[in-house]
C-alpha cells in the first residue's frame, strides 16, 4: 500500500512539473529546476521524460561534479534519465571548468575528450572500436552510441561496427562469425550490460539484483542490506 501511495505521489509531482513547464513555455520562458531562475526557453535544456530543465551553468556544474567525484555516476542522470552529450550539446562547447583537471592522458584539454576518458574508466563493460584497434588506435564508443538491441556499436570516428558481445568487428559474416555461439551466454552478456546501463546493482549481502522504480537513490534490499543506486 505504501509503495502504491509513493508511486501515486511521484506521478502527481511529474504531472505538475509538466504542466508548469508547458505554462512557462507559452510565456516564452522556462525555469531551471536547479537554481529556480527563469530564462528564455532557448537558454534551457528540458528533459522530455521528467520535464526538469537545466540552464547552461547548472548543466555544466552537474557534469563537473559527476566527473570530479571518483564515485560519481556517468553520464549524469536526472530521475533515472541519462544526460548524454547529445542532450547537453552546445551548453558544453568550449567549457573548461577550473575545478576539474582537464588534461587527458594525451595532454588535450577538450571537455568532450576528457569526459569520454573518465566515462570509459567508469563504464563496467566499455566498448572500443574493433576496426580502430586493428589500426593501432583505441577509440571508446560511449553508451549513447550503442544499439543494445542489435548488439552493435558504431564508431563515430571510422563509422565501423563492433559487436558488443564478442568485441569483434560487426556485422558478422561466415568468415567473421561471433565466437559466442551459445544463446545462454549471449543472454547473460546482454543482461549484464543492461543492468550496468540501467544502474542496477547486486546486493553485497545476498547477491540479488536491485533496481529502483521511484524515490531516492538509497534502496534497502529484502535481506536488509543498504544499496545505493544511480539516481
Amino acid at each position: 500500500m505504501g509503495f502504491s501511495i509513493r508511486r501515486g505521489v511521484a506521478n502527481l509531482v511529474r504531472r505538475g512539473q509538466r504542466l508548469g513547464s508547458q505554462l512557462s513555455l507559452r510565456s516564452g520562458k522556462a525555469r531551471c529546476s536547479v537554481c529556480m531562475t527563469y530564462f528564455k526557453s532557448a537558454l534551457v535544456k528540458t528533459i522530455p521524460t521528467c520535464s526538469h530543465s537545466y540552464c547552461k551553468t547548472c548543466l555544466q556544474k552537474t557534469y563537473t561534479r559527476a566527473m570530479n567525484d571518483p564515485e560519481g555516476i556517468l553520464p549524469p542522470r536526472c530521475c533515472g534519465q541519462e544526460l548524454t552529450m547529445a542532450f547537453a550539446g552546445d551548453f558544453l562547447a568550449g567549457y573548461i571548468p577550473k575545478e576539474l583537471e582537464m588534461a587527458d592522458s594525451a595532454g588535450h584539454t577538450d571537455f568532450r575528450r576528457r569526459y569520454l576518458e573518465i566515462l570509459a574508466e567508469r563504464t563496467s563493460d566499455p566498448i572500443y572500436c574493433a576496426h580502430c584497434k586493428s589500426l593501432g588506435r583505441q577509440v571508446f564508443i560511449p553508451p549513447e552510441e550503442i544499439n543494445e538491441e542489435e548488439d552493435s556499436a558504431v564508431c563515430s570516428t571510422c563509422f565501423q561496427g563492433t559487436c558488443t558481445l564478442c568485441k569483434r568487428s560487426n556485422p558478422h559474416t561466415p568468415t567473421n562469425p561471433c565466437p559466442i555461439d551459445s544463446d545462454e551466454n549471449k543472454q547473460e552478456i546482454r543482461y549484464q550490460r543492461l543492468s550496468g546501463r540501467a544502474g542496477w546493482k547486486c546486493c553485497e549481502g545476498c547477491g540479488m539484483m536491485v533496481s529502483r522504480d521511484v524515490g531516492c537513490a538509497h534502496v534497502v534490499c529484502r535481506c536488509g542490506q543498504d544499496v545505493w543506486l544511480a539516481f
